[in-house]
């Protein structure tokens, strides 16, 4: 009975789950569907799911806070903490897809961005580059867009320029994939922002008239004329003011920015700026007063003073040169102050990410240390159990070799005792026959070793001969062989006694049976001496300072002398032979 209890209580329990599993699923389906288009009620219906969450699985709970996360970030509702989303982004990391491991640490580097700690943000959307798989066909392009676009915006915001311009070259390319025209116009307006901070006048023109025509073509004509009016400062900076002029009627004629009494929405009032130094530009002192005034009324007190004392230093209103100076110091103070903040947070992420960056080091540093310990111990292990395996190889082999000799002494052994006990029964059968086998079988093996003695010593002879060129007196002789052919050889007497002296000492039988032969010529001995150092005949002739045809009539003569041989060519082999 108890088991059956237990049974029913886990069945129901099972079902229980699966159904708030299911309804899980479809509410985060109903919430995603409203993400994009109204991210407040999507964030408030994930608000009144939050006392589920106890109920969850750890995968549903996740994914919960992953949309939790999306939708805080696209409603612009800042994040005040990382523990959530660092656990979002450990369990994706282990157990998510390349797409959901992307989204996680892109809104991890939106929770650093809100917390100003902007390397670590950056880190965070560079990291997400790397998990995306883009030979996948799931792929989702449109958020490796968007991760792409925060890290322009975190180069921006650190004054990266160039790096900057390559991250929005990335989201272009992106954009171009996604077919998202919108995006790819935005991307091309962006890179005036890096321009700008490298006072690229020639570009931030270029690049602003690009992305109003591409926003016009899409339709978005008001949001291309509020693109076209950014260069309305520029202009009157460079003194162009007819353009200034032309584009202060087109954005106050075709866009929606302003009010029936003529005034700017709230959030653009700095148009004003541009407005007032347009009329200062063209001497309108009293309608760019007005505007300064109004600029300065919107908290834009540093340029609006500026402005106003360069109006009231036109004018020669000293008392208001000098009440303009001290605002315009105030202001600058407030917004040095503000500048300053700015650089500590920037400090501060700054630190935090640099000590981060030290305890994973630390962390990558043992785990190297744990990683080179064991690769350590397993070669060791590798190269000892190698030196074993080769160990018993040498001592099978060496055993292989012992019965080997063994088992042919034994061989040897039997077949001397065969041939014993066979000479044997010969001789005792016929002694007359057994001798003269002897004989002949004593006969033959004089004749092989006659021969065998022949050859060595017609081998050893060449090679001894072959040796005398590396000799010092043949190279210095054998150095004539390479001279012009408008020159003579010139080998001194002396040269030819020292080789003479050589051939006696290392080949005395040849020397003094043929080369001290009293029938040959000193030409003949000269020339019989280069033929036995294997030289030819065009270099002898070379050497002996007369022609080819000669040497050879010479060989002749000196082979019929000595060999009885009418031939010039077996001189060589004759001298060897003999």
């Amino acid at each position: 009975m108890k088991h059956l209890s237990l049974l029913i209580t886990s069945i129901i329990t099972f079902l229980l789950v699966s159904c708030v599993s299911r309804e899980s699923h479809e509410q985060f389906a109903r919430v995603e569907s409203l993400m994009d288009e109204n991210p407040d009620s999507a964030l408030t219906m994930l608000d009144s799911m939050a006392s589920e969450k106890s109920t969850y699985s750890k995968a549903l709970r996740i994914r919960y806070e992953l949309l939790h996360a999306k939708a805080q970030n696209k409603a612009y509702v800042d994040f005040t903490s990382d523990s959530i989303m660092k656990e979002v982004v450990a369990y994706y990391d282990a157990h998510g897809t390349a797409n959901e491991q992307v989204e996680a640490h892109y809104l991890l580097g939106c929770v650093y961005r809100d917390l100003k700690e902007s390397p670590m943000a950056l880190q965070c959307y560079l990291d997400a580059t790397e998990k995306a798989d883009t030979l996948s066909a799931d792929c989702d392009y449109g958020m490796l867009m968007r991760v792409w676009g925060q890290i322009a915006n975190e180069f921006d915001r650190q004054a990266m320029p160039y790096k900057e311009l390559e991250a929005i070259q990335e989201y272009e390319n992106l954009a171009i994939k996604c077919n998202d025209s919108v995006s790819y116009a935005i991307g091309v307006e962006r890179k005036c922002n890096a321009y700008t901070l490298l006072h690229d006048t020639t570009n931030i023109i270029r690049y602003t008239k690009k992305a109003s025509n591409l926003l016009y073509k899409l339709g978005r004509h008001s949001q291309s004329t509020f693109v076209l009016s950014t260069l309305i400062p520029i202009y009157i900076e460079k003194g162009e003011v007819t353009k200034a002029e032309h584009l202060i009627k087109i954005f106050e004629k075709d866009t929606n920015f302003f009010t029936i009494n003529g005034d700017i929405i709230k959030g653009r009032e700095f148009y004003y700026c541009a407005k007032a130094k347009y009329f200062e530009k063209t001497n309108r002192l009293d309608s760019a007063e007005l505007y300064y005034r109004k600029l300065y009324k919107y908290g834009y007190q540093y340029d609006a003073c500026c402005g106003l004392l360069d109006i009231y230093t036109e004018l020669m209103c000293m008392d208001s040169v000098y009440k303009y100076s001290k605002l315009k110091d105030k202001a600058s103070i407030m917004k040095y102050t503000e500048l300053h903040t700015q650089a500590m947070f920037n400090a501060d992420g700054m630190f935090n990410y640099t000590r981060n960056q030290r305890i994973a080091m630390g962390l990558q540093i043992e785990k190297e240390h744990i990683r080179t310990r064991a690769l350590t111990i397993g070669s060791i292990g590798l190269c000892l159990m190698i030196l074993g395996v080769m160990t018993l190889i040498r001592y099978k082999e060496r055993k292989k070799r012992e019965i080997e000799a063994i088992s042919l002494k034994y061989r040897e052994s039997k077949q001397i005792y065969k041939k014993a006990i066979v000479d044997y029964t010969l001789m005792e059968k016929d002694f007359e026959e057994y001798k003269a086998q002897k004989a002949k079988e004593i006969e033959l093996l004089g004749e092989l070793n006659r021969n065998a003695s022949t050859t060595y010593e017609h081998t050893n002879r060449r090679h001894i001969l072959t040796s005398l060129c590396s000799h010092d007196i043949v190279k210095q002789i054998l150095k004539n062989e390479n001279i012009g052919h408008n020159h003579r050889s010139e080998i001194s007497v002396r040269q030819w006694n020292d080789l003479y002296n050589l051939f006696e000492k290392e080949v005395p039988q040849l020397y003094n049976t043929y080369i001290n032969n009293h029938k040959l010529s000193d030409r003949e001995r000269k020339t019989l001496v280069l033929t036995s150092l294997g030289i030819n005949t065009n270099n002898i002739a070379i050497l002996l300072n007369t022609t080819a045809s000669n040497i050879s009539n010479i060989k002749t003569c000196i082979n019929q002398k000595l060999f009885s041989d009418s031939s010039a060519k077996k001189l060589y082999d004759n001298l060897i032979l003999a």
